[in-house]
């Protein structure tokens, strides 16, 4: 069995490259005019959102890293279900451009198993995905490949600047739980040219 998800959106209203410096250095980065900042009870961070021009909204906060994947989807339910509008102007938002690579380690899956209506057993042989998403100041793009392999043979105002790891998910209308969500440490941001 194999998927393939493939989703790319671009802003409603497109920003500019700019620098996002941290303590760990300095990363190239967008910077935004168009968005909505948001509050969350138990946490002084500010929640962000952009606007695609189909609709999707991606909210980004920084925050502590989930302890796994299970934790990271529960994280960004809770986020996304308590968001109250800011009542203070925000004129400016800056993001480090992501460029994440990566393989998922989905081999927790190897060895579950089901019954067909036969009686018989399929067993999850191989699990494997991959996981791209680029963020930058036009847009961004999410792209998961995942592949199972079964034992029987079948394929299966002021500013915000997001300058520490981060929480980022993708919302579409009609959709229970996001499309996308991921943790983003500064592993996958993009360094400034020295």
């Amino acid at each position: 069995m194999a998927s393939v998800f493939d989703v790319k959106v671009d802003w409603v209203s497109p920003g500019e490259e700019s620098a996002v410096r941290t303590n760990q250095g300095v990363y190239v980065g967008a910077a935004m005019e168009s968005f909505k900042v948001f509050t969350v009870p138990g946490t002084d961070e500010k929640v962000v959102c952009l606007t695609a021009k189909t609709g999707e909204r991606l909210f980004m906060v920084m925050g502590e890293p989930p302890q796994d994947e299970l934790q990271l989807m529960k994280n960004v339910r809770q986020l996304s279900a308590s968001l109250h509008p800011e009542i203070k102007a925000v004129s400016r938002l800056l993001f480090p451009k992501i460029a994440l690579d990566r393989n998922e380690d989905i081999s927790w899956l190897c060895g579950l198993s089901t019954l067909d209506a036969d009686g018989g057993e399929n067993v999850i042989a191989q699990a494997l995905q991959q996981t791209k998403f680029k963020l930058d100041h036009l847009g961004a793009h999410v792209e998961s490949t995942a592949a199972m392999e079964v034992s029987r043979g079948f394929n299966m105002s002021p500013s915000i600047i997001i300058h520490r790891p981060f929480y980022v998910w993708l919302e579409r209308d009609g959709l229970n739980l996001p499309l996308f969500a991921a943790y983003l440490d500064t592993d996958v941001w993009s360094p400034a040219a020295r």
